[in-house]
């Protein structure tokens, strides 16, 4: 049974709240491979840093453990990932901005998850590149 906290935080996710950003276009898959894809980002920094070395290391890994298993939770549930790219980026800008984020973690891991939740509300890159209607945003 998940704890008070990942309740707490899929309560929150689960009752739309008011989006803190702008989608840009993209396509529906290429939304859910974003958000797939920054999810495992959140699980890679786990597994490359096991073993933490110092309080604020060990506090920063709490921080992403504990998004990974939200925003894997909250994308097994949510169908629309538009709508799902929305509630996780306001949910990881409540919790940055919050003195009272839990678990107890620093502010660089929060923003961190933000700058995950950021990624996914873009409209993508490819292969590194901008994606062409981003660089044609640029180009105007």
């Amino acid at each position: 049974m998940p704890d008070p906290l990942h309740l707490a935080a899929l309560d929150f996710l689960t009752s739309s709240p008011a989006p803190m950003t702008a989608l840009s276009p993209a396509t529906s898959e290429r939304r859910r491979f974003m958000l797939e894809d920054s999810g495992a980002a959140l699980s890679f920094a786990l597994e490359m840093f096991e073993r933490p070395t110092s309080p604020a290391h060990e506090a920063a890994m709490q921080v992403f453990a504990f998004a990974a298993d939200v925003w894997g939770e909250h994308l097994s549930s949510e169908p629309d990932p538009d709508r799902a790219a929305l509630n996780l980026h306001t949910w990881a800008k409540k919790q940055a901005s919050s003195p009272d984020a839990l678990p107890a973690g620093s502010a660089a891991a929060w923003r961190g998850v933000c700058s995950m939740a950021d990624m996914t509300t873009g409209a993508g890159d490819e292969d590194g590149e901008r994606s062409p209607d981003r660089r044609a945003a640029v180009l105007t």
